[in-house]
């Protein structure tokens, strides 16, 4: 039986084809079985949520907006605060 899809002896999640990669020193981020990396356009402090994605959205804080890209990396949804 071969063991391809886990990282110690843990079951990787793949989402849309992609699971999470988190190396020991450096950010996480999305690979695909065959070694695929998925590259956001990021800068310190901000913060592309990986571990709360769909099969269609990704969580995000990027440009001082929070909210949704696709697997494009295009922003799709983004919060609008309230005013009070």
């Amino acid at each position: 039986e071969m063991n391809n899809y886990q990282r110690d002896s843990k079951p990787l999640e793949f989402i849309n084809g992609y699971c999470m990669w988190q190396p020991t020193l450096g950010s996480s981020f999305l690979t695909n079985a065959i070694g695929r990396v998925l590259n956001f356009d990021c800068q310190f402090g901000e913060d592309i949520d990986f571990a709360h994605r769909t099969e269609k959205l990704i969580h995000v804080k990027l440009r001082n907006r929070d909210g949704f890209i696709d697997y494009d990396g295009r922003f799709v949804f983004v919060f609008a605060e309230e005013e009070f």
